[in-house]
């Protein structure tokens, strides 16, 4: 919902917040392409198949993935 009623958004932290998984990052990346600034450092439900929907955000500048727990070094 917050991607939605704040439509200039382009730095999100939503770091720890466990609800965050692959779907999220979706549905981010289908509506608010335009990031720049993304932390979702903690989210235990990432996996680099999230991560991989990101390509469609071009603005990403900054991804914080760390201590996310499904996601290799690679």
């Amino acid at each position: 919902m917050l991607v939605h009623v704040c439509p200039a958004l382009r730095t999100l932290d939503i770091a720890a917040c466990q609800k965050v998984d692959d779907r999220a990052l979706f549905v981010l990346s289908r509506t608010r392409p335009s990031f720049c600034n993304l932390r979702v450092a903690g989210c235990h439900n990432i996996s680099s198949a999230g991560i991989a929907y990101l390509h469609r955000c071009p603005n990403l500048k900054t991804l914080d993935v760390s201590q996310c727990s499904k996601l290799s070094a690679d």
